[in-house]
């Protein structure tokens, strides 16, 4: 009996390897697909939050739409060169998303100086 199982799992384990290897390769490549995803991401949101801090800072005199297009222009050139890939709609909503932070930490920053003059006021 021993013999035979011996036979028996001589003869399977070059497939059970296969399989085994196969689905690890699998793995790893969706594992890198996901973290290569992410790493994109990322980079095209860096990207967007930079290059509206440059627009901001650079094109003083364009109007909202104008400062649009030279930041859709400027992100679109960085992401190529890097070789990240993106679409129009992709870029515009993670530029008007850079933006809205923007504004949103300005409006803080405001708040909160404003909040301190009151307070050194009544003081």
């Amino acid at each position: 009996m021993s013999e035979n199982l011996t036979e028996f799992i001589n003869a399977i384990m070059p497939y059970v390897i296969t399989i085994v290897t196969a689905l690890l390769g699998y793995v790893s490549v969706a594992i890198k697909n996901k973290i290569a995803k992410k790493l994109d991401t990322q980079a095209k949101q860096e990207v967007a939050r930079l290059t509206v801090e440059y627009v901001e800072q650079v094109y003083q005199a364009l109007g909202g739409e104008e400062k649009l297009q030279k930041a859709i222009e400027q992100a679109r050139l960085i992401l190529q060169e890097k070789g990240i890939n993106i679409t129009e709609v992709e870029l515009r909503m993670l530029l008007e998303s850079a933006v809205y932070g923007m504004n949103r930490e300005k409006n803080a920053a405001e708040n909160a100086a404003a909040a301190l003059i009151r307070a050194q006021m009544s003081a």
